[in-house]
């Protein structure tokens, strides 16, 4: 009974705690439809706040009990609604942003419906049936793959066994195959799972990593109706979910896949911020973007690449370029700040990784093995290019985005997701340059994950720039209210 009711119960708790955020974010729904329309998003944000929140208090030695759960949850959801409600009271008027502020989008009719939405009906529901198939599915699988055990589910057993980061096992060298420096949201997401059913079994913990993709999916949609009809976004969404590359990396329990989520809500979001002005979409980003840096330390660099590239951005733009930069600046420094506590905690127990980040700074090193970029970019572009493997969505991003750059409405958001890709590609270039590791080997077993996070920034930069070519404008309908 209590493995059947303890999932119910801890999707409970994230939705309580993001819907407090999203309340606070957008204004509190006004109907049921728009309440359900925002789950996927208050799923993720509440997740995401509730595992981020108690990292830090893991690292000031707080043990990570059940009732640290409902606590946390608890404390953010009722805080956030209550940030909501007075916000409420200073405007009646705010309600959470919808396509058009709600309209319809025009078109030709038929029989009192737009044609399209037919099909539309149809797409969403396959979509659905095919997440419940997989839901029910995921609960019966086995934790099969090298790194979810020996990475993240071990440290999930320790933390769940002991209540406490287990400093002697993440600071022996027995164990830094391990990689005890790598943050720890997705092993809490997992001890999470472990403190509701009571025990450390693993079978049906897939579907929790499952749940993230469902979310994924209906955040992507609420995010996308302000820029673009269903018939743009929900094909879009559903070739997402069927993805071969998505399912199948998600399914091994690494965190490649959660921390692309994470990354591509957070760049989806400063991408509607940067032509919409609302602050409440930048809030939002800073707090995916954290999670995305906290989830892996791949996350991290990209969560930097994207912000480096929506401050690059901004820079070129004259119109309220100080405010807009100091607002760029703030969520960076929040992003930034997220991370300093596990990494404190491991210079305070001198726990370091394998890879020389220091060295990586260092002219003479990176001359010496400069031998080792063309077939880093050569492996990671021929991942990228698998569609067999990812659809060929990052090359279906990527010529949305050049061809938006010759569109003046979404020139300014093409080139922030242009960077942000190039950035990010940098970043993973850099880093299989500096690791002491074999190259061939190092590329030969992680390349076709990491590059996971390139897929959906693409995902991310489709959301907003595809439909926006065909609506007219970039995601700024909501303009005249961004100081919400």
């Amino acid at each position: 009974m209590r493995a059947d009711l303890a999932p119910v119960a801890l999707t409970a708790l994230y939705l309580f705690a993001g819907a407090g955020l999203v309340a606070a974010a957008y204004g509190v729904p006004r109907d049921v439809r728009t309440a359900f329309s925002a789950a996927g998003l208050a799923y993720l944000a509440g997740l995401a706040s509730v595992l981020l929140v108690s990292s830090w208090a893991l690292v000031l030695g707080l043990p990570f009990r059940a009732r640290t759960l409902v606590v946390v949850a608890g404390g953010i959801g009722a805080a956030g609604l209550m940030i909501a409600a007075w916000r409420q009271r200073e405007d009646p008027a705010r309600r959470p942003p919808g396509p058009r502020g709600g309209q319809r989008p025009a078109g030709p009719r038929l029989r009192g419906r737009p044609p399209e939405s037919y099909a539309v009906t149809l797409t969403g529901l396959a979509l659905a049936a095919y997440l419940v198939v997989g839901l029910l599915a995921s609960r019966v699988l086995p934790l099969a793959a090298w790194d979810s055990w020996s990475i993240w589910a071990r440290k999930a057993d320790l933390v769940f066994v002991h209540g406490t980061l287990p400093v002697d096992v993440l600071a022996s060298p027995q164990y830094a195959f391990a990689h005890p420096d790598y943050p720890m949201l997705v092993p809490l997401m997992e001890t999470a799972w472990f403190r509701a059913v009571g025990n450390t079994t693993t079978q049906a913990l897939h579907a929790q990593f499952w749940l993230l993709l469902v979310a994924f999916l209906l955040a992507g949609a609420f995010l996308a109706r302000r820029v673009s009809p269903a018939a743009m976004w929900l094909p879009l969404l559903a070739l997402v979910g069927v993805v071969p590359g998505v399912r199948d990396q998600l399914l091994t329990m690494y965190a490649d896949v959660p921390m692309a989520m994470f990354l591509a809500i957070g760049a989806l979001l400063g991408g509607l911020w940067l032509v919409g002005g609302r602050r409440s979409d930048l809030a939002l980003a800073a707090l995916f973007l954290a999670a995305a840096a906290n989830s892996k330390n791949e996350g991290l660099s990209a969560a930097v690449a994207t912000l480096a590239a929506l401050l690059v951005v901004v820079l070129t733009r004259p119109a309220a370029r100080k405010a807009r930069a100091i607002a760029v600046a703030i969520t960076s420094g929040a992003v930034l700040t997220s991370v300093l506590p596990w990494h404190i905690w491991l210079s305070s127990h001198n726990i370091v990784g394998d890879t020389p980040l220091r060295k990586g700074l260092e002219p003479g090193y990176l001359v010496d093995r400069a031998w080792r970029v063309w077939p880093t970019v050569r492996a990671l572009a021929e991942q990228i290019g698998d569609g067999a493997t990812w659809l060929y969505l990052v090359p279906l991003g990527l010529g949305v985005a050049l061809a938006g750059l010759a569109t003046r409405r979404i020139r300014e958001p093409s080139a922030y997701y242009l960077l942000s890709g190039v950035f990010v590609f940098t970043s993973l270039v850099w880093a299989y340059v500096i690791t002491p590791d074999d190259l061939h080997w190092r590329l030969q077993t992680s390349a076709n994950r990491v590059v996971v996070a390139l897929v959906f920034l693409a995902v991310a930069a489709l959301l907003q720039l595809a439909g926006s070519m065909l609506r007219g404008d970039a995601g700024g309908a909501h303009r005249a209210d961004g100081g919400s």
